[in-house]
C-alpha cells in the first residue's frame, strides 16, 4: 500500500507541474502586455515560482529511490555520466562562484536523473495521459498568444503591419521557445489522443497559426516536417505516399529557404550563425583539456544566465543550444556519451513504436536552437520518452497487445 502511494504522489506531483505551467512564464508575459516596464532580458518571474519545476524533479526522482533500487544498463550509462561530470568539477569548487557554477550545472541535468529514477514508474499509457493533460496547457497558451497578438504593448521585436504584437511568446518567455512547444505537443497530440480526426485537424491548423505567428525558424521547420510526417503515415497506399513526398518536399523546402519573407524577419538566418560563432569561440577560446572535458558545470546553461546574470558575464555568451551548451559543460567526450545514450535509447523506441521515436528526433532538432534540458516543459517530454525507453513501458504494451483476443 506504501510503495502505491507513493506512485501517486510522483504522479500527481507530475500533474500539478504541468498544471502550472503559466505560472513560470508570468511575469513576462505581463512584461510584453506592457503593464509594466520590461527589458528581454529581464527575470520578471520570482526564482522561487520557476524552481517549482525542479522542486517536482527532485521530490519524484527521491521518492522512486525510495521504492525501486535497481538500475539497468542505460540507466547506469546516464547515471555514471552525471557522476563523471560532478567530480570533474567538485575539484575546482574552491569558491562560492564555483558552487554556483555547480549547482546550475546539476539544475540542468535533473532531467535525466528524473528520467533514470522514475523508470518503473510510467508507461505508455501514463505518456498518453500527461500529453491530454498538456492540452490545457496549450489551450491557454494560445488565448494568451492571441491576448498578445492583438492587444500587447512592449514591442520588443516590433510590430506586424505597424498594428500587431510582433512574434508572440504567451507565457514562455522567448518566442521560439513557445513554438517549439506548440510543435512538439501537436505530435504527439496527434498520435497519442483518443480525440477525433477532425479535433486533430482543428489543433493541426491551430498550431500552424501560432507557430507563424512566433516567426520563429525552428519551429516552422519542425511543424512542416510534422505536417509532411503525419500525411505520409496516415498514407497507406505507397502511390499516396509517393505523390504526397513528390508535392510536399519541393514546397516544404522553398519554404525554409525563405524563411525570412514567411516570417517577416530579415535577421532570421542571423542566429543560427551566432550560434555557429559561439560554437567556434568554444574552440578557439579552450585549452585542449577543456575541448575534451569542458570548461566546468554551470558554463552555459540557462540557469546562469537567467539567476546569476553577473556571473555569467564572466563566461560569454549563453549558446541557446543544447548540444553547445553540453560542450561548454562536459566538452567532446561529454557530448558524444550524451549522443551515444539518445542514439541507444532512439533506437530502443524505434524497435517498438516508430511514432516515439520520431518524436524523440524532434526534440534533438529542437535542441539545436534550444537548451531543451532546461526547457520546461520540453524537458519533462523528453525524460519521460528517456524513462519510458530506460524501463519497460514500450515491451509491456506491445504484449499487452499481442495478448488481445482476434
Amino acid at each position: 500500500m506504501a510503495t502505491i502511494g507513493i506512485k501517486s504522489i510522483v504522479k500527481y506531483l507530475i500533474y500539478f507541474s504541468i498544471l502550472a505551467t503559466p505560472l513560470y512564464g508570468l511575469g513576462e508575459f505581463i512584461g510584453y502586455m506592457g503593464l509594466i516596464e520590461y527589458n528581454r532580458k529581464e527575470v520578471l518571474t520570482p526564482f522561487f515560482v520557476k524552481v517549482l519545476k525542479d522542486f517536482m524533479f527532485i521530490t519524484a526522482s527521491v521518492l522512486s529511490i525510495v521504492i525501486h533500487r535497481t538500475l539497468n544498463f542505460y540507466s547506469l550509462v546516464v547515471l555514471m555520466f552525471f557522476i563523471y561530470i560532478t567530480m570533474l568539477n567538485m575539484l575546482n569548487m574552491l569558491s562560492v562562484e564555483s558552487l554556483i557554477l555547480i549547482l546550475a550545472g546539476i539544475r540542468s541535468f535533473l532531467p535525466l536523473l528524473f528520467a533514470i529514477f522514475i523508470r518503473k514508474l510510467v508507461d505508455l499509457e501514463f505518456f498518453k495521459k500527461i500529453i491530454n493533460l498538456f492540452l490545457i496547457v496549450y489551450i491557454v497558451s494560445a488565448i494568451f498568444a492571441i491576448v498578445q497578438f492583438l492587444f500587447g504593448k512592449n514591442h520588443l521585436y516590433g510590430l506586424l503591419f505597424d498594428k500587431y504584437f510582433f512574434r508572440v511568446v504567451s507565457f514562455f518567455v522567448q518566442p521560439s521557445s513557445f513554438g517549439i512547444f506548440i510543435s512538439i505537443f501537436t505530435y504527439f497530440y496527434f498520435f497519442l489522443s483518443p480525440a477525433s480526426n477532425f479535433t486533430k485537424i482543428v489543433v493541426l491548423i491551430l498550431s500552424g497559426i501560432l507557430i507563424l505567428l512566433t516567426g520563429s525558424g525552428i519551429s516552422i521547420s519542425l511543424y512542416c516536417f510534422i505536417v509532411f510526417y503525419v500525411f505520409l503515415i496516415k498514407s497507406k497506399d505507397i502511390i499516396n505516399r509517393f505523390i504526397i513526398t513528390y508535392l510536399s518536399l519541393p514546397f516544404i523546402i522553398t519554404m525554409l529557404l525563405n524563411l525570412d519573407k514567411f516570417t517577416f524577419r530579415e535577421d532570421i538566418y542571423v542566429s543560427g550563425l551566432e550560434r555557429l560563432e559561439i560554437l567556434f569561440d568554444f574552440f578557439q577560446s579552450s585549452s585542449i583539456t577543456q575541448i575534451f572535458l569542458g570548461k566546468g558545470l554551470g558554463i552555459g546553461t540557462n540557469t546562469l544566465y537567467t539567476a546569476f546574470p553577473d556571473i555569467a558575464d564572466e563566461y560569454g555568451q549563453i549558446p541557446d543550444s543544447l548540444y553547445i551548451s553540453l560542450l561548454y559543460q562536459t566538452g567532446i567526450i561529454g557530448l558524444a556519451v550524451f549522443l551515444l545514450l539518445n542514439v541507444l535509447i532512439f533506437i530502443r523506441l524505434l524497435k517498438n513504436n516508430i511514432n516515439m521515436a520520431v518524436g524523440l528526433l524532434l526534440i534533438g532538432l529542437s535542441g539545436l536552437t534550444s537548451n531543451v534540458l532546461e526547457f520546461w516543459p520540453i524537458n519533462l517530454i523528453y525524460a519521460l520518452l528517456l524513462s519510458i525507453a530506460l524501463g519497460k513501458g514500450l515491451r509491456l504494451e506491445q504484449n499487452a497487445l499481442a495478448k488481445k483476443p482476434k
